[in-house]
């Protein structure tokens, strides 16, 4: 079958911008595409068609197709990051990622922050794949997300692997599954430097990965909203928590450890959290941790209703609130920025 690649492609043709209004079509990382394997699913360029002069995605690889070498050298000579696949084929396209996870942990050609990009790509789409699709969402999902939090944790143990490169990782692009991904991130890293054992970090991990899956629970215009939030409105994001924990309750390969943090991951020392209103004594020692990396990324990122702090600023908050109401607690807060400093 002829490819788009074997026409002359023209790198004034090609859109690499991405475009997060796309619902349709995901972003996929060309990395992520190993040649001389077969891909279960059409993977898309976005170009130009200069006669009707608008963007259009065509497919560089149909579905069944081996991806040829030689395509991966062209993208790479015209300087083209990201592929784009469709949203429906997301199981699909996991498990291409999944049976490839290994093979890309064990490449010597790439570096541990090169492997961490791409297995957060991974874990990205998982993550946005178990919060919108409530049908498919059993057990052998979740152990799906295991391995990749498993991947994402070989790749931070790397003693070539400095902490900072966790923070350069983090995306901002999809408030809810960027944010839940990237607590879990910081929430690897932090708990390896407070010296827990390895199971105990990746349980840790995967509660992380899922804390704000009641979130799914919350109409759009809510959720979104740039306004100040009614009561009612308020009401249903407190209600957030509660949600999670019963959503996920069933899944046996989630310890309870996790799923008390993520029924307590909004509790406050001071007790003004919700949903229960406990206070410090009460809350459980892995939602006290996941209360400020919670915060922390929260407030590092930008949102419907205000710019994103830079990361010393968000820390002083903190710690203020800290000091003048226990909101966190305070030794735990001491290690996370001795933590985030190096």
């Amino acid at each position: 079958m002829r490819s788009i690649f074997d026409s002359r492609l023209k790198i004034s043709q090609v859109i690499r911008s991405l475009n997060e209004d796309e619902e349709d079509l995901l972003p996929l990382r060309v990395a992520n595409l190993l040649p001389g394997q077969k891909v279960g699913f059409n993977v898309y360029l976005k170009v130009k068609n200069s006669t009707a002069k608008r963007m259009e995605f065509v497919i560089c690889c149909p579905q069944g197709e081996i991806f040829q070498p030689r395509w991966l050298e062209t993208l790479k000579e015209k300087s083209i990051p990201w592929v784009y696949i469709n949203s429906a084929d997301l199981p699909l396209v996991l498990s291409y990622l999944q049976h490839n996870l290994s093979q890309l942990l064990d490449d010597n050609q790439l570096s541990s922050h090169e492997k961490a990009v791409l297995v957060y790509d991974a874990t990205l789409l998982w993550t946005r794949h178990f919060f919108t699709c409530e049908k498919e969402r059993m057990g052998k999902q979740i152990i799906q997300g295991t391995e990749l939090v498993e991947g994402l944790f070989k790749c931070i143990q790397n003693k070539k692997f400095h902490y900072d490169l966790i923070l350069q990782l983090c995306n901002h692009g999809q408030p809810l599954y960027t944010h839940s991904i990237n607590t879990c991130l910081i929430g690897l890293g932090f708990t390896r430097y407070l010296g827990w054992p390895e199971a105990r970090i990746k349980a840790f991990g995967l509660g992380a990965l899922l804390h704000d899956i009641g979130m799914t629970k919350i109409p759009p215009e809510v959720l979104y909203k740039s306004g100040p939030l009614l009561d009612e409105e308020w009401r249903q994001v407190q209600h957030h928590p509660a949600d999670g924990f019963n959503m996920l309750k069933t899944f046996t390969n989630l310890c309870y450890d996790a799923l008390l943090m993520v029924h307590q991951h909004h509790e406050q020392g001071d007790g003004g959290g919700y949903p229960d209103g406990l206070k410090l004594v009460s809350i459980h020692p892995w939602a006290r941790i996941l209360r400020i990396i919670d915060s922390y990324e929260a407030l590092t990122a930008r949102r419907n209703w205000r710019p994103p702090l830079p990361p010393f600023e968000a820390l002083s908050v903190m710690r203020n609130q800290c000091d003048q109401s226990g909101v966190y607690h305070p030794n735990l807060l001491t290690f996370f920025i001795k933590f985030l400093a190096g």
